[in-house]
């Protein structure tokens, strides 16, 4: 029986990635360490043993983040950009962490606008690559019926169908890249509202 196991996985929900690092702590595996954003290293546990949790700070709090989550039975999750980003993987056993970490609504709302922050750059990525995909789609389209076509008719050649593939391909990229950020679309959404309700309910008790 296996004591430790890697899962590829990628999401850009963190929430549904909290998830599914929770469900295997429920099956007895905690998690260790995350390679590149999609490769999940387990090591084994008892079941239910763990609980995971996301926190996100400024990168110059995180060191003191990291000293008070330890005092509440947590320990830092090595990642690729541990150190360099400013999101934290926290995980620990559930019958020694506290529920003192992160509670007020102060610390909820910094977390969520990082969140926030991070799903606006997903959103710009997207929106270029579809953008450039589109560009270079529609290049090839034009090339192969503006100046391959005519070339290949004046001097009785078969056409090339090297200018269809590319431009096929960059459309099929098109169409994932606007899937993806119609979902990264959605989830910015939902982690807006959660922004503007935690805003409305520390405005009620200022």
């Amino acid at each position: 029986m296996k004591d430790k196991i890697t899962k590829c996985r990628s999401y850009f929900d963190f929430d549904k990635e909290i998830n599914y690092i929770n469900k295997m702590n429920k099956e007895g595996w905690k998690l260790v360490y995350i390679k590149a954003g999609i490769f999940y290293t387990f090591v084994r546990t008892q079941p239910d043993e763990y609980t995971t949790i996301l926190h996100a700070d400024k990168k110059e709090n995180l060191a003191r983040v990291a000293a008070f989550a330890a005092q509440c039975g947590y320990e830092n999750i090595p990642h690729t950009m541990d150190g360099v980003g400013d999101i934290m993987y926290l995980t620990g056993k559930k019958r020694e962490v506290s529920d003192d970490f992160v509670t007020d609504n102060e610390s909820k709302l910094t977390v969520s606008k990082i969140m926030l922050n991070k799903y606006r750059i997903f959103t710009l990525a997207f929106a270029v690559l579809t953008a450039l995909f589109a560009v270079f789609a529609m290049g090839y389209w034009y090339c192969y019926y503006n100046f391959h076509l005519i070339y290949c008719f004046r001097y009785n050649i078969v056409p090339s169908a090297e200018y269809t593939t590319f431009a096929v391909i960059y459309a099929v990229l098109v169409i994932i890249c606007l899937l993806m950020l119609g979902v990264i679309l959605k989830i910015k959404r939902r982690v807006k509202s959660k922004v503007k309700r935690l805003r409305e309910e520390m405005s009620i008790y200022e």
